[in-house]
């Protein structure tokens, strides 16, 4: 015959026990998660489409000039527009941001990036005087390309 005190341990014991393999059953879960994740990254950085193909860097230029052309025309037809210059702005940065580029047009796409920054901060606050000096700074940039 079992004493009340004995089943009171023992039962603490197989809870214990059931507690300790759910522990251990989430844990492991968390392991063999952490190494998909872990194993599908892998292939992922490890598969480079570009591998091995040469890029045409005189087909880059061009699809640059093309693209970015397209972007501030827009930009500068929704600002002669009288739109909503802030918006348009931010919406041909971060199209500019979107496009591939080749190195030696690094320093004028920055610049044109960081110019409509500055030009929805502007237009956002109002100031008028400064803005249109911006918008004569991007237009130099663009006729510049």
């Amino acid at each position: 015959m079992l004493c009340p005190s004995r089943i009171g341990v023992s039962y603490k014991v197989a809870i214990s026990f059931l507690i300790g393999l759910l522990l251990l059953g989430g844990l492991a879960a968390l392991i063999i998660r952490y190494f998909e994740v872990f194993s599908d990254l892998n292939r992922t950085v490890n598969k480079n489409p570009a591998k091995g193909q040469a890029v045409d860097l005189a087909r880059l230029a061009e699809t640059y000039q093309t693209e970015s052309a397209g972007i501030l025309s827009v930009f500068f037809a929704a600002y002669g527009n009288g739109a909503d210059v802030p918006a348009a702005a931010k919406q041909a940065q971060q199209d500019l941001l979107a496009l591939s580029l080749p190195a030696e047009y690094k320093q004028p796409h920055l610049q044109a990036i960081l110019l409509l920054g500055e030009i929805s901060d502007l237009a956002a606050a109002g100031d008028s005087s400064e803005l249109a000096g911006k918008i004569t700074e991007l237009r130099g940039l663009f006729d510049s390309e």
